[in-house]
């Protein structure tokens, strides 16, 4: 079977590893000049050599928010004497190291960008053409590729989520998105304000306080601050609006600025799927995909690496390798009409616990259900439990000094950072 596979992130790279090892014929196409995803970042800010906009958000002195010891792929570890929250180098290291284990960089190609994806067919498991443009050689005309599978690996952190807040545009200050962000220092004796309380707002936040004149961080009453508010940094409610010099708030209050970050999130986009592959994307929910992954209407198309909020890593592997599975008709995939009100069932749960269309694939608390869901159906080995049971304590209580050790498939130990030698 010849399949194609769209990027060369982490969840790319996993479904290249599994679909070579099944003796398939495999192209993986990947628009910029390296492997890797938004772990690839070298500091740069705007357009890489090829013109992409550079989507890593990667910054100085960003560390995982969750323990090495999760983010992990089967057939390799991490460095196990490193600590378990780790910077975007030792990722990246890990990821250079899987491709150059299995020998995947052979199968990508560098600077190819997919512009357009059609079924060549309307039978549910058509056969797909691709349209890719050479960026490295930018006066020739696309090309097309045809494929008997697709496996989509989008990511998580390309198109930017930016709040509508109004008359933002009237604001004379700089504004950006945490995407863009790089260094703390370059706010020196500034006025910021950091919008979000997500992991990466509240990391920011810190790491602007250090170094600006004040730091504001605008939090939702009602949201869960993954990370506590620093002692520096001075919490605000939401944005009424802007004007020229500064941010009105709800509670009436009014801060003058010169710099405001959005770490508010990103959304899904996947420009190059025409309408008739039969996905469309509404408020940030992939319509619709069996588990999570594979196109209900056209099952020889996969996306991978989609859920959020887990340990991505091991999850994406348990797809692929699920993937992998139907198309060698190890098992059957259930009707459509039953794969449909599957994904009903699941939305009718969501919206009982009043989780918003937007967080459709937000797994933070189902990931182990989903991981038994298809290791059932398609026989193959689910996610180690004990991935589940870590993520479980974080949710808890965490502290990026504690140190992870796996000691089975359900047990880990957990160090303070005073105890560890």
């Amino acid at each position: 079977m010849k399949i194609g596979i769209l990027g060369a992130g982490a969840a790319g790279l996993v479904s290249l590893k599994y679909a070579l090892e099944e003796g398939h014929e495999v192209v993986c196409f990947e628009k910029s000049a390296r492997l890797g995803g938004c772990w690839s970042g070298d500091g740069r800010v705007g357009k890489d050599e090829l013109g992409n906009h550079i989507s890593s958000g990667m910054y100085k002195g960003l560390t995982t928010n969750l323990p090495k010891e999760i983010m992990i792929f089967d057939g390799l570890e991490h460095n196990p004497h490193s600590k378990s929250f780790v910077g975007q180098a030792e990722i990246l290291h890990y990821l250079q190291t899987y491709a150059k284990k299995f020998n995947l960089a052979k199968s990508i190609r560098f600077g190819h960008e997919v512009i357009s994806i059609e079924p060549l067919s309307s039978d549910p498991n058509t056969r797909w053409r691709l349209l890719v443009r050479n960026l490295t050689k930018p006066d020739e005309e696309p090309t097309t590729h045809d494929f008997d599978a697709l496996m989509l690996a989008p990511g998580h952190f390309v198109h930017k989520f930016i709040a509508d807040i109004k008359d933002a545009n009237v604001f004379q200050g700089d504004m950006l998105h945490s995407n863009d962000f790089r260094d703390g220092a370059n706010y020196v004796n500034k006025r910021v304000l950091v919008i979000g309380a997500g992991p990466s707002g509240g990391d920011i936040a810190k790491r602007v306080a250090q170094h600006a004149k004040i730091t504001f961080q605008s939090v939702k009453v009602d949201s869960h601050k993954f990370v506590p508010i620093h002692k520096d940094v001075v919490e605000k409610g939401e944005v009424d609006h802007f004007d020229r010099n500064g941010a009105h708030f709800q509670d009436g209050s009014y801060e003058p600025l010169d710099v405001v970050i959005y770490s508010t999130g990103y959304t899904y986009m996947v420009p190059c799927l025409s309408p008739a592959c039969g996905i469309r994307i509404e408020n940030n929910w992939f319509k619709f995909l069996y588990h999570h992954c594979i196109n209900i209407e056209r099952p020889s198309m996969a996306i991978i690496g989609l859920p959020y909020g887990a340990s991505i890593f091991p999850l994406a592997d348990l797809q692929v390798r699920y993937y992998m599975a139907y198309l060698a008709g190890k098992f059957d995939l259930p009707s459509r009409e039953a794969m449909l009100e599957s994904v009903s069932n699941e939305h009718a749960v969501r919206i009982s616990k009043g989780v918003p269309d937007r967080n459709f694939h937000n797994f933070s608390d189902c990931g182990r259900a989903l991981s038994g869901a298809l290791a059932k159906e398609s026989g193959v080995r689910p996610t180690p439990n004990v991935i589940f049971n870590i993520m479980d304590a974080l949710h808890g209580a965490w502290n990026d000094q504690d140190k992870f050790e796996i000691v089975d498939d359900e047990t880990f130990n957990r160090t303070p950072p005073g105890n560890i030698n």
